[in-house]
């Protein structure tokens, strides 16, 4: 111990610096780890930072879905020349016959759809007593001047059944000529059982021969009582708001196009065919749905939220086959439905229901087929030909688009179908009427009252309600 203390104070700069070195490596060893830890840390944060700024210098390129359902093409790339040149020329041609399509399904949706009398809509211009007056007797008809509803039925080269009068008095006459013969041969005009079996076998044969001569001078059956729902009754006056003129225009235009398609069914060459060769041989009834604009069914009432927010006209399956439907967000097109009844050849059915859906925007969504008596229908005048017919009740929804439509549409048809009015005097008008209706059970829409009452100047309509 002595000769290490000595050793110590002898050596004690070796000593203190051993101690020195022992004390300090350490130190040394934790210090320059921690540095090197600050020194690693500080790199990631700049590479982190330099792949952030290389992600936020790329460029999303999409070409938007053309189709429901379908997905849109999208890349995410730094930005290229040639990329960008690329999708933006390929979303001009999208965006280019888009247009030329939307062109297009207006054209066909319009065509045909004239007003019925100029200046009325979307208000009247001038003299809007006697616009509606005008309106009113087009519609409905009067002595020396019928219906345009009636000029529909001529289009197709429609016909009533054989008047029974004429052929009453003939077949009288050919009885009566027959039994002459046998007074002059026996001098007695009574016949015998087989005598009277053969006259009256003549007879049918006489009295179809002459169903057959007017069924071949018509394409379908059909008379004016088949537009009894639609057309307008009671007193004509001309009193009526401009909306419920416009809502019989729009009658009469899906009217029109359920005439044409039944003229497109029995067209040959383009033209109207015999009627023992078209496939509808009569029409029974054309009824149309009310415009969802009355009370509950009101379109300001719409309750129904489409889960679908991003379509300018979203699908409700509730609706129908098809998911169309009007609706406050349905901002593209507005639906309505029709009940046509025909007599049709039964193996036709389909060739009734593809030319149906070839007119307009039209769709078959339901079809109920019920047999026929062609006898009863044959004493009635009724001649189908040889074919099976059957009696086949279509469900017809229509879309029109309101690209066209809504230019025409009064304010108080606009606001009630889910659309801005044009004049802020009557938003106010409608605020203050769905104020006043608040507490009610039947909440009252701006455009007020039904139109299917019988003193209703405009008319009604039969068949199912809502549709949407």
């Amino acid at each position: 111990m002595g000769r290490v203390m000595a050793f110590v104070k002898s050596n004690m700069a070796i000593v203190i610096l051993c101690a020195v070195m022992i004390v300090v490596l350490p130190s040394a060893l934790v210090g320059s780890s921690m540095l090197n830890h600050r020194l690693r840390t500080a790199r990631q944060q700049a590479v982190d930072k330099d792949v952030r700024d290389l992600d936020q210098a790329k460029v999303k390129y999409t070409i938007p879905a053309t189709e429901p359902g379908a997905a849109a093409v999208e890349l995410s790339t730094e930005p290229n020349a040639e990329l960008t040149r690329s999708f933006r020329e390929a979303r001009q041609t999208i965006e280019a016959r888009i247009r030329e399509l939307a062109d297009t399904a207006n054209e066909i949706n319009k065509e045909g759809h004239g007003v019925l009398v100029q200046g009325l809509f979307p208000e009247p211009t001038s003299e809007p007593i006697f616009k509606k007056l005008e309106m009113a007797e087009k519609l409905a008809g009067k002595p020396g001047r019928p219906s345009v509803y009636d000029a529909l039925l001529t289009s197709i080269n429609a016909g009533t059944a054989a008047d029974p009068t004429p052929l009453m008095q003939d077949l009288q006459d050919y009885r009566a000529r027959e039994l002459d013969k046998v007074r002059a041969e026996r001098g007695s005009d009574t016949l015998s059982e087989e005598e009277e079996k053969a006259l009256a076998k003549k007879l049918v044969e006489r009295r179809i021969g002459f169903y057959q001569q007017r069924a071949r001078n018509i394409s379908v059956y059909a008379d004016p009582d088949v537009f009894r729902s639609v057309k307008p009754k009671g007193g004509i006056t001309g009193e009526k708001p401009t909306w419920e003129y416009f809502v019989s225009q729009w009658d009469y235009w899906f009217v029109q196009d359920l005439i044409r398609a039944v003229g497109q069914a029995n067209a040959v060459g383009g033209k109207p065919g015999p009627l023992d060769q078209s496939p509808v041989k009569r029409i029974v009834s054309i009824k149309l749905d009310d415009l969802p604009i009355y009370g509950e069914t009101s379109l300001v009432n719409d309750t129904w939220t489409p889960t679908d927010t991003q379509s300018r006209a979203p699908l409700d399956p509730r609706a129908s086959v098809t998911g169309r439907r009007s609706s406050k967000a349905n901002k593209l097109y507005d639906v309505r439905y029709a009940t046509l009844t025909l007599v049709v050849d039964s193996a036709k059915i389909q060739d009734v229901i593809n030319a149906i859906s070839r007119t307009n925007f039209m769709s078959v969504i339901g079809v109920d087929v019920a047999p026929v008596d062609a006898w009863r229908d044959l004493d009635e005048g009724f001649y189908y030909g040889p074919a099976h017919v059957v009696e086949a009740t279509f469900r017809v929804e229509s879309v029109w688009l309101r690209s066209w439509t809504a230019d025409l549409m009064p304010d108080d048809l606009r606001i009630n179908l889910g659309m801005e009015a044009r004049d802020p005097e009557a938003a106010a008008r409608a605020a203050e009427a769905a104020a006043a209706a608040a507490p009610s059970a039947a909440p009252a829409p701006a455009a007020k009252g039904r139109r299917n009452q019988d003193d209703d100047d405009l008319g009604g309509r039969g068949g199912r309600g809502g549709g949407g």
